[in-house]
């Protein structure tokens, strides 16, 4: 199952991701998914120019890779019928905590990072939320592969 981040019409508004969750889940028969994580800040500059980058949120961290192992980690390979995960970043820590950030409001309605959501074929939204999208035993039934 590719891990992808949204396409830029998508991640035009919350209502436009929303709306391409919930037709990739009827489409599909199966759920569909979104990763939402705080965004990469650069925690180090390199002596050659690079930078390193990650999360300012310690739970997205440790996450974020336990989510790209279960979802494939590769958005070429869709050899499971299609099936992906979308990836958000809602900010930095300031814009994140401000409650006018998009992400915070409907139809998403986040309010702690990470969160993975899921939205049913037949429509139903849930979240798996914090520590437990990091839980394997928990990641492992919400997502139920």
């Amino acid at each position: 199952m590719p891990l992808l981040t949204p396409a830029a019409d998508a991640t035009a508004s919350p209502s436009a991701l929303a709306q391409q969750l919930q037709r990739d889940a009827a489409a599909s028969g199966a759920s569909s998914f979104a990763a939402v994580y705080a965004s990469h800040v650069v925690v180090q500059d390199g002596a050659d120019g690079g930078q390193l980058k990650r999360s300012w949120c310690g739970d997205c961290v440790a996450a974020e890779p336990m989510v790209e192992r279960k979802f494939g980690g590769s958005s070429s390979d869709d050899g499971d019928g299609g099936k992906k995960c979308w990836v958000v970043w809602v900010g930095d820590k300031d814009e994140w905590r401000t409650p006018e950030n998009v992400w915070r409001k409907a139809p998403f309605g986040i309010t702690h990072l990470p969160t993975l959501v899921k939205v049913t074929p037949e429509g139903k939204w849930e979240k798996l939320v914090e520590g437990d999208v990091y839980n394997q035993k928990k990641l492992d039934a919400f997502v139920g592969f």
